[in-house]
């Protein structure tokens, strides 16, 4: 089974993405984080994750959180 194809890799720039994320707030001074919203479906060991948050410092991705995951059928 291939375990996932997550593009996120943690000390990627935030200029990657930049066009696929919506700012959400976030507790951390000196932290961006913004909610994935492009159009690509990405898996986790074969579970649909519909929801990705992103979490950046100095535009370096520090934090990637994988939630709202729906079971395969």
């Amino acid at each position: 089974m291939k375990k996932h194809n997550l593009p996120f890799k943690l000390g990627m720039q935030y200029e990657n993405w930049e066009f696929d994320l919506e700012p959400i707030p976030d507790k951390y001074k000196g932290r961006d984080s913004y909610k994935y919203i492009g159009k690509e479906k990405f898996y986790y060991y074969g579970y649909e994750v519909r929801g990705i948050k992103l979490t950046f410092e100095l535009d370096i991705l520090v934090e990637v959180i994988l939630y709202n995951i729906k079971t395969p059928h």
